[in-house]
């Protein structure tokens, strides 16, 4: 897996649910209500490399034609909504995706592969809105919204990305395939095919090592946590944190979020914590961080700007092994925080490389 790095890298997952029913059978009145349109099966070949992607025409006329699930989520909350879309020469440039609970809308150019924005209804920030090129002109798109009830999720096509409404004419269409639908999600994950009337979950992808002290700086080093926070769902759980291995707590260093979420980026060597700086996280949202240490050097980086410094402590410790998202010895994950990206560095980096590392 890639993902854009330019290393060898794997994709790790939480465990995840698609909540669509049979994802990819558009043409199944029972579980999607297809408004003013015709569906053509296994039209072209997927994102799959199967000829199984299908092709949404709308009939004569303008209306809000569209694909809606029936029953999507059964929860309110954080939901994400994604589908695979393509451009097909002469058909129907924009996609919308939305939710029918307060009318979430968010609309994609398929043809260019560029985020619109929001059309009509309740706004969705262009932060939550990804669209991905998947290869031969295919797009993932997805969106994330916050439901007040329970929702289902509407594809719709458009003729200029500002309304749900479109001119059809019989012919001209778009091609789609697999709708997936996330619930208690803050992104989106990989794609979960769905091939049943019920649901489909993916279990969680682990990875851990131990006895890594050359990866690790001993006497200098930097740590580097990027993903997303949701303050309303607090938990205890440390990001990058290096430990020894005689000890789960009396020796190391690290990030942890309390639950009255305040950052703390910390090193402590028993009985005491040697360096602590603490900066409160107020909003929920996508956060940079970075924790450089050194002998008397101690920097850490929120977003581009430095929350606090310690020049008169030196490091001590050996740093041995590292534990991502959960203290060692933990049996769950925290909830309050999905990673994205984690990093070591063996050299301290400088204050302007951080900040280079941590804007947003």
């Amino acid at each position: 897996y890639s993902g854009g790095a330019t290393c060898p890298s794997l994709l790790l997952e939480p465990s995840r649910t698609n909540l669509m029913e049979y994802s990819e059978y558009f043409e199944d009145i029972t579980i999607y209500d297809l408004r003013s349109a015709d569906i053509v099966t296994n039209y072209a070949i997927s994102p799959e490399g199967v000829k199984n992607a299908t092709k949404v025409i709308p009939q004569n006329g303008t209306t809000d034609f569209r694909i809606q699930t029936q029953n999507t989520f059964g929860v309110s909350g954080d939901n994400v909504l994604s589908v695979f879309a393509k451009y097909e020469s002469g058909g129907f440039q924009y996609l919308i995706l939305a939710t029918n609970s307060d009318f979430q809308t968010y609309a994609f150019d398929i043809q260019n592969g560029t985020k619109v924005g929001n059309a009509g209804g309740a706004t969705i920030a262009n932060e939550d809105a990804t669209i991905e090129l998947i290869g031969d002109g295919w797009y993932r798109c997805s969106i994330k919204s916050n439901n007040t009830t329970n929702a289902d999720g509407v594809i719709y096509l458009s003729d200029d990305g500002t309304s749900a409404n479109a001119t059809g004419d019989g012919s001209k269409g778009m091609l789609i395939y697999g709708f997936q639908g996330e619930a208690n999600a803050s992104y989106p994950t990989s794609y979960i095919p769905n091939h049943s009337g019920g649901t489909i979950t993916r279990g969680v992808d682990e990875c851990g090592k131990t006895g890594v002290s050359s990866l690790i700086g001993q006497s200098e080093g930097t740590m580097y946590w990027e993903g997303y926070i949701d303050v309303s769902k607090s938990s205890y759980g440390y990001f990058p944190r290096l430990l020894t291995t005689s000890s789960t707590s009396s020796n190391w260093m690290g990030l942890l979020l309390t639950q009255s979420n305040e950052l703390r980026a910390q090193y402590v060597v028993s009985p005491a914590s040697k360096v602590q700086i603490t900066h409160q996280i107020s909003t929920s949202g996508n956060y940079k961080i970075a924790f450089a240490y050194n002998d008397n050097d101690f920097n850490c980086f929120v977003n581009g700007v430095s929350v606090g410094t310690n020049t008169s402590i030196s490091t001590t410790i050996a740093l041995n092994d590292v534990y991502l998202g959960m203290e060692n010895g933990a049996n769950i994950a925290p909830t309050s925080q999905d990673t994205k990206q984690a990093l070591l560095f063996k050299t301290r980096l400088s204050n302007e490389e951080l900040a280079d590392l941590t804007t947003i």
